[in-house]
């Protein structure tokens, strides 16, 4: 990834969709998308499939 000395590199991960694992210098980073799914997995997670299948829902439709 190129980027500008004169922009943190975390602020040009972020303009491009993903999250820096560390404000400063990132090895690595996740896409800000699947970030979003997980956390709506948490919010609907039980111990069965409905869970599962409620946050594909939910994910889709807001992604229309």
């Amino acid at each position: 990834l190129s980027y500008c000395e004169c922009h943190p590199l975390a602020l040009t991960l972020l303009g491009i969709g993903l999250f820096p694992a560390s404000p400063i210098c990132p090895s690595i980073a996740f896409s800000l998308g699947h970030l979003l799914f997980i956390s709506k997995l948490f919010i609907h997670i039980s111990p069965n499939i409905t869970a599962w299948c409620s946050t594909i829902c939910s994910n889709l439709v807001e992604r229309g």
